[in-house]
């Protein structure tokens, strides 16, 4: 199954996220960064709380009911950050919301890249399991057309759709 939605549609910069979901706990990001100029970009994820290890470009997490997950970013991230609700009322960074009305501290994984000049693409794979912390995965192709590759042989081809509307 695939996605692709922009935001925001008009401005400058906007982001063109294009999802990739596959069975077996797969989810791979392609964040398409458009406009002009030097910019910062900063992905967040809020995860349930958990036990969460930084290692390089990656993270694990042990998630609770025993669920497995690491996060890969392909992208040479400055620097990745763990924050958690800390002392502020909700809502705000480290809380989630898992239905309406219901509150709860979590973990705020934030993957900071370095300024650069924009377009920038982003790649970030997400690997859920319910046995064990899933492998490192790698990356082979080209900017245009990745091909993630996994140690059991496996390969995920990552191409984004047009731009939502018939492209720009």
């Amino acid at each position: 199954r695939d996605a692709c939605a922009e935001h925001p549609a008009g401005g400058d910069p906007r982001v063109r996220r294009h999802v990739t979901w596959r069975e077996g706990g797969l989810l791979a990001l392609r964040d398409e960064v458009l406009g002009q100029g030097r910019h910062e970009v900063v992905l967040s994820f809020v995860l349930p709380r958990s036990e969460v290890v930084v290692h390089g470009a990656g993270v694990s997490a042990a998630l609770p009911g025993g669920l497995h997950l690491r996060l890969q970013s392909f992208d040479a991230p400055l620097a990745i950050e763990v924050e958690g609700p800390g002392f502020s009322s909700p809502p705000g960074r480290g809380w989630l919301a898992p239905r309406y009305g219901l509150r709860e501290p979590g973990v705020m994984l934030r993957v900071r890249f370095a300024r650069r000049v924009l377009p920038m693409r982003l790649l970030t794979l997400l690997q859920a399991s319910c046995e064990s912390l899933p492998p490192e995965a790698a990356l082979d192709g080209s900017d245009l057309r990745p091909v993630i590759r996994f140690p059991d042989g496996r390969t995920l081809e990552v191409v984004p759709s047009p731009a939502p509307g018939g492209g720009r």
